[in-house]
C-alpha cells in the first residue's frame, strides 16, 4: 500500500489542529506573539535535526533568506486569518497553495516547469473557487473579507516559499 495519501491526511489533520490552537491563542495574543512562540518552540528542534543531518552549511544564503521571508509572511497570513475565519474556511483557502506553486514555478524554476493549457484552466478554476468561498464575506463587509484575503495572500506567499525550497534543493541538503 502506498503511504502518500495517508501522510497527506495526517498532514491535513495536523494543519487543522494547528489552526484551531492558533485560533484559541489569538484570543489572548496578537499575530506576532503567536508567531514568536511558534518559532521559539520550533527553533531548537529544527536546529538539532539540521545539525544531525549535516544541513547547517548553506551555499545560496540569499535564496535561503528569501525563502525565510516568504515563509514568515505566509505564516503571518495564516495566523492573522485564524482569529476570525471559521477553521473550515481557513483550511479551504489555505489549500490554494498549489495553485500559486503551479503559477510561480515556471517563472522561477525554468521551462521544465511550464504547465499546459489544461493546468492553467484548473488554476483559474481554483482561484474562482476561492472567490466563491470569499463571496459571502464580501456581502458581510470588509471586516469579514479582509481576513480571508490575508489568508489567500498568505497561501500565495507559502506557494512562493515552496518554489524557493524547490530551487534550494538543487544545491542544498534537505535538512
Amino acid at each position: 500500500m502506498r503511504r502518500g495519501p495517508l501522510y497527506m491526511v495526517i498532514a491535513s489533520l495536523g494543519f487543522v489542529g494547528m489552526v484551531a490552537f492558533v485560533k484559541q491563542a489569538r484570543g489572548q495574543l496578537d499575530t506576532f506573539e503567536v508567531m514568536l512562540w511558534r518559532g521559539v518552540l520550533a527553533a531548537p528542534l529544527v536546529y538539532l535535526i539540521a545539525r544531525g543531518q549535516g544541513g547547517l552549511k548553506l551555499h545560496r544564503k540569499g535564496l535561503f533568506a528569501a525563502r525565510m521571508a516568504l515563509g514568515t509572511t505566509a505564516m503571518f497570513g495564516a495566523y492573522f486569518g485564524a482569529a476570525s475565519l471559521p477553521v473550515a474556511d481557513h483550511a479551504l483557502i489555505w489549500r490554494s497553495q498549489p495553485l500559486f506553486v503551479a503559477a510561480l514555478a515556471p517563472l522561477f524554476l525554468g521551462r521544465g516547469e511550464r504547465p499546459g493549457g489544461r493546468v492553467w484552466g484548473l488554476l483559474l478554476a481554483g482561484l474562482v473557487g476561492c472567490g466563491i468561498l470569499l463571496g459571502p464575506k464580501v456581502q458581510l463587509g470588509a471586516g469579514a473579507l479582509v481576513p480571508g484575503l490575508v489568508v489567500l495572500g498568505g497561501a500565495g506567499f507559502a506557494g512562493a516559499a515552496h518554489v524557493a525550497v524547490r530551487a534550494l534543493n538543487r544545491t542544498e541538503t534537505p535538512a
